[in-house]
């Protein structure tokens, strides 16, 4: 029992550290997109996000997007609302960055990097503070 009691404090104090983690150091802060998961392509340019209280905003290379993301014990999910229709060169880019953000399920702070991985931890999207 007193492994039992131990083990669900772990647990607890761990989940309860990751979502401190994010709101402290994440939210309400720009983040600049660096990089795809997969470093041979190429990021759209200038995309940036930023979360705040269950909302995000941000530019994808062409278009500004908003939505919301909803946190529960193991995974994040974002919804888009709204993405602007403004043609460019790199809407291509942009919607992969969108779909990109869309399978995102797990939020990992290292450093000044910021990476949304999916299910398996692999990195979908890199972001810079």
């Amino acid at each position: 029992m007193r492994y039992l009691t131990i083990a669900i404090a772990i647990i607890l104090l761990g989940c309860t550290s990751q979502y401190k983690l994010f709101r402290d150091k994440i939210q309400d802060q720009n983040l600049f997109l660096e990089q795809f998961g997969d470093a041979e392509k190429v990021p759209p340019r200038s995309a940036v996000i930023v979360l705040s209280k269950g909302e995000f905003k941000g530019f994808g290379g062409c278009n500004d997007y908003n939505g919301t993301y909803t946190m529960d014990k193991n995974y994040i999910h974002f919804k888009i609302n709204d993405i602007g229709t403004e043609v460019c060169d790199e809407l291509y880019k942009e919607r992969e960055y969108i779909n990109q953000l869309v399978k995102t399920t797990n939020i990992l702070i290292k450093g000044n990097r910021v990476l949304f991985t999916n299910k398996n931890k692999e990195p979908l999207l890199i972001y810079k503070k």
